[in-house]
């Protein structure tokens, strides 16, 4: 039912759809289903040899990556796509209305990458930066601790 629901909405909501199914605990198998329609986007934009305007000039997708935050979350507002309402499902949306919410679906997912990357790099760092402060303070321990041995028990040590 829910993959029906998907291929009536079509592929470009697919991101918002896993989401929003994750966030309900709808099984893996139909989580793996949205990953391959996640992955299409990527495929149909190399298909058709999408590119992005830019103030650095026309960008590939792989292009978007070296982008800042900033230059990416530009992007992605110029991109938005206004949802207006349709006046009839019988009518397919034409190719424009569909590339257009394609290049603002592969911005946004870079620009949420990239801001996920950032946000477990802090993590990791932080992570390190206590365990090296844990480490520290044992190695100042155990060398308070032979500091306070007698020269017949270092010796003995040895």
């Amino acid at each position: 039912m829910i993959a029906q629901a998907a291929t009536v909405i079509g592929w470009v909501a697919a991101p918002y759809l896993m989401e929003t199914l994750l966030f309900c605990g709808i099984s893996n198998r139909t989580t793996f289903y949205f990953k391959e329609l996640e992955m299409d986007i990527y495929k149909k934009a190399n298909q058709i040899k999408l590119r992005f305007a830019t103030n650095k000039g026309l960008l590939s997708v792989e292009q978007l990556y070296d982008l800042s935050l900033k230059d990416l979350d530009t992007l992605a507002v110029s991109l938005k796509v206004e949802s207006t309402p349709r006046e009839s499902f019988l009518v397919e949306t034409s190719a424009q209305n569909e590339i257009a919410q394609l290049s603002f679906d592969i911005a946004l997912d870079v620009l949420q990458t990239k801001m996920k990357e950032q946000k477990e790099a802090r993590e990791a760092l932080e992570t390190k930066r206590k365990k090296d402060k844990i480490l520290d303070i044992i190695a100042r321990k155990q060398d308070a601790s032979l500091e306070n041995m007698s020269i017949e028990e270092l010796t003995a040590m040895i």
